[in-house]
């Protein structure tokens, strides 16, 4: 199949247990050529390099399918944008979840299931 769309609608979180807690809140998935991509929107209060956003990561389960290492704060930005592409998902395995790691609060204790279709 060509290219096979799946559109996660905006999701939007409650407010964090911490306030400078990382949080994901819209994420767009899309298969190509057998292959996910994942456009992740994360909203930080980065406010330099001791206190940033680090990482954002496809997990199953406890596993890493994919990460993305953040390479620098974007101070003065409440959101930022990644893509995380050539993400291998089993076949069969119909759910992800995506996490955000702030250098401070580590992984965000809630994760962002994605159902994939």
């Amino acid at each position: 199949m060509k290219a096979l769309f799946a559109l996660v609608t905006a999701l939007f979180l409650a407010a964090p247990a911490f306030a400078e807690e990382a949080a994901i809140t819209m994420v767009a998935a899309r298969q190509v050529d057998g292959l996910w991509q994942f456009d992740v929107t994360v909203e930080h209060p980065d406010s330099g390099a001791e206190h940033m956003l680090k990482a954002i990561a496809v997990f199953s389960g406890d596993t890493i399918l994919a990460r993305i290492d953040v390479p620098r704060p974007s101070v003065g930005f409440s959101t930022v944008t990644y893509r995380i592409p050539g993400v291998v998902v089993d076949v069969g395995l119909d759910e992800v979840m995506l996490r955000a790691l702030c250098s401070v609060d580590g992984w965000s204790e809630s994760g962002i299931p994605i159902t994939l279709r």
